[in-house]
């Protein structure tokens, strides 16, 4: 098929697998059209072999509202939808859908827009999934009256708390990690955990915060270690590395890149962050007037401080 009027035919998508025979669609595309209205006029008469196509314009271009259709464009359309040689149902409304960033949806799919449609994507896979957990449910309840929250100071601290509490604590104490920052401190009587917590000249250098423990929740953070590809070894510096992983948190563990170091073609930071989702992404730097394709991978093994 070929559809050359009125300018030159850019590209063309033809969607026919994702949906049943008599809903098949595309996307096409022109560029340098010399004149709309015309474009317009000569794709309502377009014909694949007994099926005339039912041509419109975008609504909706890259989340952008385009101008509706044209009044030759609204009559020709539904004159030449009654007159098909072959039987086909009649169009559904196309309209914006404010859940699918802004892509225009068709009614007759369940409000899937063609994006999801093009992807495969049904609505349940947009939507947030609740699941009920019974009320009476809590665990580790017998720790309430021994065990303190804590968030350490910074990660240095973090790394060295167990060291710290075997110097500096006679009795047995078990640190049991919460993510990011966050640790519970389980002693083995109350006597000790109220002991501890009042001695706050202790360990005043070592937390943020200490507090009993009831069963309240951490607020959510991870500390996630991230590989950094492509920076040039003439920007292959800590503060370089640093920039791109303050996109992602909070800078925790530096690259720190030196003379010594036999491989520069990535570097290694730790980032405390608040997302959930593992971090696979690319991005663009630029410097002096060059732009610069940058790959920021997580690295995925499990991770618990010493």
């Amino acid at each position: 098929m070929c559809l050359r009027v009125s300018g030159i035919t850019w590209g063309l998508i033809l969607l026919g697998s994702l949906i049943d025979l008599v809903k098949k669609f595309g996307f096409l595309s022109f560029r340098n059209v010399r004149d709309v209205k015309r474009l317009e006029a000569d794709m309502l008469d377009v014909w694949l072999g007994s099926y005339k196509l039912f041509v419109v314009r975008a609504r909706f271009v890259d989340g952008v509202r385009m101008e509706g259709d044209t009044e030759v464009n609204k009559s020709k359309n539904k004159e030449g939808a009654t007159s098909s040689k072959a039987a086909m149902e009649p169009p559904h409304e196309v309209h914006a859908n404010p859940n699918m960033g802004g892509m225009a949806s068709c009614g007759g799919n369940n409000g899937r827009s063609y994006r999801d449609m093009f992807l495969n994507k049904n609505n349940a896979d947009t939507q947030q999934t609740v699941l009920k957990i019974d009320d009476n449910i809590e665990g580790f309840k017998d720790w309430h009256k021994v065990t303190l929250c804590a968030r350490v100071k910074d990660f240095n601290m973090l790394s060295s708390l167990n060291s710290l509490l075997k110097k500096n604590w006679d009795s047995m104490v078990e640190i049991k990690y919460g993510g990011g920052f966050n640790v519970m401190l389980v002693f083995v009587t109350e006597e000790d955990c109220n002991s501890f917590m009042e001695k706050k000249d202790l360990w005043v250098d070592w937390f943020e915060i200490v507090e009993k423990w009831v069963g309240q929740m951490f607020k959510f953070e991870r500390i996630t270690w991230l590989k950094i590809y492509g920076i040039p070894i003439c920007l292959a510096l800590d503060q370089v590395y640093e920039a791109v992983g303050n996109r992602y948190g909070v800078v925790i563990q530096p690259a720190s890149v030196s003379n010594d170091d036999k491989d520069l073609s990535y570097g290694y930071i730790g980032v405390l962050c608040s997302r959930q989702s593992r971090v696979d992404d690319r991005l663009t730097i630029s410097w002096r007037g060059t732009s610069i394709k940058v790959w920021v991978n997580e690295d995925v093994r499990e991770w618990v401080p010493d």
